[in-house]
């Protein structure tokens, strides 16, 4: 017959071992929820409703601790409760195991506390299998606090002997220390962090968007001579490729192309041109796509959800990532309009006989590839461009009636946008407004003006478009290095983006005449008193930022001219040298 005291240890048995297939499972169902995009837990038994939703608990932040989920450290907690229970079971006295266990499972009952009230009060809603957890393990310290009364153990002095047995037992003391922190660095260093959401592709974001007027977001130009339509899918390999591609196209073309997004899920749940199951969770997206379009953030969310394809999202975790009313997300997803907006943009795509995505239109003519959007685009957009006497590069009109300065800085992102007004004022009168470029960068690398870092690569960036404008790109070249995610571009890169000769090109950059023209450049920038970027000046006059669009518009609305260009404005003379 069993020892009356091992009986005790056999009737944790079962508690710990269901704990721990209970943090297992939660374990499993919460690298489900972040990595399976269509997956939906058992209704039955999980997630019953919004108050008590396993799915609403393992999104949250609160679900992972440090390095690990909060159900893998119920899972190293069962397993050195285990070893006490092992160690009751075949210890000639119960005393200490019990004192060891009493440490262990009480952090376990406070932890179970501390997360049962972070789930009522911070989350709002229950996980069933947790409060299952949480219930084995009071159940465990009512059986552990049963055996220290049964056998007059007291806590305190029963602690100061298990610490002296270890002491004198340092094999056991090293074999459970050793065992702790081998689970804990093998966490640290291999779990996957599965959870953190994939950065997405750093794209221009500080283009024009908007909603077209039958609600459609765009981005791009506000007065667009091109306007791409584009038909995709969130979860869609190929459509994040192509879409990124494409974006890239609209940055370099700001002020005169648009891209409108639709949606054509391949997802049967919307769209009645499938019959098997295909991207299960694409409809749902496309909702979420919507619905952060009405909180303004439509492009975050595009950019978040093609750069996590396989990760399962919903309005509480894209409220979450992208900072959104949670409140309002969720109202949104539950409205029947935005149900209804994408079946209606699936019957357009089948109307339009689309059995694949992406698909890009112009004008209701489907696009075959990047290659023909690009061609249309400069057919379309094409200016006159050139060099003035003093080799400045400008773009518009041959013969101006209106000649615009601009002084400018490739890290600027002021300059980046207001270049993009004049471009879009320039592309809108091509036979009467004409852009002249003068680099002025702010870097101390080659402008004497600036004695702290700033624009740390402003300099290579200047000397870069203009070595490509001995290749005729230097418009190419500027559009690019204007953007952002481009300011670490290498001559390698560039000539890659717009094919030009990349030894010519690296050749120009580090020849010592390129170095000289661009400080000869901004000197002549430091005679007019230049201090700042970017500054626009019309016939000598600089003009403020924020009038440069009126200035322009009330030059073109006077009385005709002889249309000369306009020359540079003239510099202040050097100063005299001290006698």
């Amino acid at each position: 017959m069993m020892d009356r005291q091992k009986r005790l240890f056999v009737y944790m048995i079962p508690f710990v071992v269901l704990g721990f297939a209970f943090a297992i499972y939660l374990t499993v169902l919460h690298v489900k929820v972040f990595t399976q995009a269509d997956f939906q837990a058992d209704s039955s038994v999980c997630s019953i409703g919004e108050k008590a939703n396993c799915e609403t608990v393992a999104e949250n932040p609160y679900s992972v601790f440090l390095f690990m989920p909060v159900s893998v450290w119920g899972i190293l907690g069962y397993l050195f409760i285990g070893a006490g229970v092992i160690a009751g079971l075949l210890a000639r006295s119960r005393r200490l195991p019990l004192v060891y266990l009493l440490a262990f499972v009480g952090f376990a009952c406070c932890t179970a506390l501390l997360l049962g009230y972070i789930s009522i009060t911070k989350i709002s809603s229950i996980c069933i299998f947790c409060f299952g957890t949480y219930f084995l393990n009071f159940s465990l310290m009512g059986l552990v606090l049963y055996g220290l009364w049964r056998d007059r153990i007291n806590p305190f002095k029963g602690a100061v002997e298990l610490f002296m047995w270890f002491i004198k037992h340092p094999l056991h003391l090293g074999g459970l220390g050793a065992t702790g922190v081998g689970l804990l660095l093998a966490g640290f260093l291999w779990y996957p962090r599965y959870w953190v959401p994939a950065t997405a592709p750093a794209t221009d974001l500080s283009m024009a968007t908007g909603m077209t007027e039958d609600g459609h977001p765009w981005i791009g130009s506000e007065s667009p001579l091109v306007v791409i339509a584009e038909y995709s899918d969130f979860e869609c390999p190929a459509c994040a490729r192509y879409h990124g591609q494409v974006r890239e196209l609209v940055a370099r073309n700001a002020d005169t192309v648009r891209l409108v997004h639709y949606n054509y899920p391949l997802d049967k749940a919307c769209n009645p041109m499938l019959t098997e199951p295909y991207h299960l969770a694409a409809c749902e997206r496309a909702k979420l796509g919507l619905c952060a379009a009405r909180q303004g953030k439509f492009w975050q969310a595009n950019d978040l959800m093609y750069a996590n394809r396989n990760t399962r999202f919903s309005a509480y975790r894209l409220s979450l990532s992208l900072e959104l009313d949670e409140a309002a997300m969720k109202a949104c997803m539950a409205d029947p309009k935005i149900a209804e907006h994408v079946k209606a943009d699936v019957a357009r795509g089948n109307e339009l006989k689309l059995d694949e995505t992406p698909a890009f239109f112009v004008d209701g003519v489907r696009m075959e590839g990047l290659g023909q959007i690009e061609k249309l685009i400069a057919e379309r957009t094409r200016l006159e461009s050139g060099v003035d006497g003093q080799d400045r590069p400008w773009i518009g009109a041959a013969k101006p009636d209106v000649t615009v300065h601009e002084y400018s800085d490739y890290q600027c992102p002021f300059c980046s946008r207001e270049h993009r007004k004049v471009r879009r004022i320039v592309a809108q009168n091509p036979t009467r407004v004409r852009l002249v470029h003068h680099h002025f960068p702010l870097d101390q690398a080659c402008n004497r003006l600036v004695t702290k870092p700033f624009h740390a690569r402003a300099c290579d960036l200047a000397k870069m478009a203009t070595c490509a404008s001995k290749q005729n790109a230097f418009w190419g070249a500027n559009d690019l290095l204007f953007q952002k995610t481009n300011h670490g571009m290498t001559e390698k890169d560039l000539a890659a983006k717009l094919k030009l000769d990349e030894a010519g090109l690296t050749a120009c950059v580090k020849d010592a005449v390129t170095a000289e023209n661009l400080r000869n450049e901004i000197e002549e920038g430091l005679l007019l008193k230049l201090d700042s970027t970017p500054v626009f000046m019309i016939d000598g006059k600089e003009v403020p930022i924020q009038r440069i669009k009126h200035e322009i518009e009330t030059r073109l609305a006077a009385p005709a001219t002889a249309a000369v260009p306009a020359p540079a404005p003239a510099p202040a003379p050097a100063p005299a040298p001290a006698p």
